[in-house]
C-alpha cells in the first residue's frame, strides 16, 4: 500500500508517499525541493558569482594592460569597450557584495552606502537595478563572466559540437547510432575531451545540419595545427569561415546581442562580417572583427592572424 502520509520539509504540506521502495522523500515536489535548496543555501551561491566575477575582472584588466602598455593594433574605441566591460563587471560585483553584506552580515543600507561613499537611496538603486539588469542580461553561450582567452580550443569545438546536436534535436545515442560510433565516445567529443581526426568530425557536423568548412579552422586549433600559408582571397574565406564557426561556438548568438557587447558593432556590419562577401569592406576593418572576435568569446590572437593574412597589405 501507499498510504504514507508525511510531510513536505518545505511548504509543510501533507503529501502521500509515491513509491514504496527507496528513502522516505523529504518534499512533495521537485520544484519544492529546488526552493528549499536555493533558499537553504544562498551564499554559496552568491560566492560563487563573486569568485566568478573576480576571475573575469582579473583577466580582462591583465588583457586591457598589455594593450596599453605600448604599440597595439587595437583602437583607442576597442580600449574603451574593453574599459565599460570591466566597468560593468565591477558594477555587478558591488552588487554581490552589497547583498552579501545585507543577508549574511545583517548590515544595514546606510552602513554599505558609507563604503560605497554615495548616499543610501542611491546606493540601493544601484544594487536594486544592477540585480534587474543581471537577470535580464542572458550571457554569450550560456556562461556569464566567461573571458575568452580563459576557453581551451578543444573546449570551443566541443561547444560548437554540442550546440549542433542540440539543435538537431536527436539523443547522444541516437546521434552515436547514426555515425555509427559509441554514445560514450561521442559524449567525449561533444564535452571537448576528445579531438577526433577531420574523417570523424565532418560527417557529425553534416549529420547535425552543420558545415563542416565553418568549424575546420576550430578543429585545426583544437588539433595543434597551425594555419598553412594561403592566398588573401583564401585567408579571407578562412576568416569568414572562423567567425561563423565562433558564432555557432557561441550558440548562434543573435545580431542584438552581439551589438550590445560593443560600441564598434552595428548590425548590417555584423550580418556582413558572418553572412556577406569574404572580401567585402565590412572584414577589412579590423576594430570590427576584434570587437566580433571577442563578442563570441575568441582567441583574438588567432583571428588577428587570419586577418592580417587577408587584409593587412603592411612589410
Amino acid at each position: 500500500m501507499l498510504e504514507d502520509k508525511l510531510i513536505c520539509c518545505h511548504c509543510r504540506v501533507p503529501f502521500v508517499r509515491p513509491h514504496r521502495l527507496g528513502r522516505l522523500p523529504s518534499y512533495c515536489s521537485v520544484a519544492c525541493r529546488s526552493e528549499a535548496h536555493r533558499t537553504h543555501s544562498p551564499s554559496s551561491s552568491a560566492a560563487d558569482v563573486s569568485t566568478r566575477i573576480n576571475k573575469s575582472v582579473q583577466s580582462k584588466t591583465r588583457a586591457l594592460a598589455r594593450a596599453a602598455a605600448g604599440p597595439s593594433y587595437e583602437s583607442a574605441l576597442t580600449k574603451l569597450a574593453r574599459c565599460r566591460n570591466i566597468q560593468q563587471d565591477l558594477s555587478d560585483l558591488m552588487a554581490v557584495l552589497s547583498r552579501q553584506a545585507l543577508h549574511q552580515e545583517q548590515a544595514s543600507w546606510d552602513d554599505i552606502a558609507r563604503s560605497w561613499g554615495l548616499p543610501a537611496e542611491e546606493v540601493r538603486a544601484s544594487v536594486e537595478a544592477a540585480d534587474a539588469a543581471t537577470r535580464k542580461r542572458r550571457p554569450l553561450s550560456g556562461r556569464s563572466y566567461q573571458d575568452a582567452d580563459c576557453v581551451p580550443a578543444q573546449h570551443r569545438l566541443g561547444r560548437a559540437l554540442s550546440h549542433l546536436q542540440r539543435r538537431d534535436g536527436r539523443s547522444v545515442r541516437a546521434l552515436a547510432r547514426a555515425l555509427d560510433i559509441s554514445p560514450s565516445y561521442l559524449s567525449l567529443i561533444l564535452l571537448g575531451q576528445r579531438v577526433p581526426s577531420w574523417d570523424r568530425i565532418a560527417p557529425l557536423i553534416q549529420a547535425c545540419g552543420g558545415q563542416p568548412d565553418d568549424l575546420h579552422g576550430l578543429w585545426e586549433r583544437a588539433r595543434g595545427l597551425q594555419f598553412a600559408d594561403k592566398t588573401p582571397d583564401q585567408y579571407q574565406q578562412a576568416l569568414q569561415a572562423m567567425l561563423r564557426g565562433l558564432h555557432v561556438a557561441a550558440c548562434e548568438p543573435d545580431i542584438k546581442e552581439l551589438t550590445a557587447t560593443s560600441p564598434l558593432l552595428r548590425a548590417r556590419q555584423v550580418r556582413a562580417m558572418l553572412r556577406g562577401a569574404p572580401n567585402g569592406p565590412a572584414l577589412a576593418e579590423w576594430p570590427a572583427v576584434s570587437a566580433l572576435a571577442r563578442a563570441l568569446q575568441a582567441d583574438v590572437h588567432e583571428v588577428r592572424r587570419l586577418w592580417r593574412g587577408a587584409f593587412d597589405t603592411s612589410p
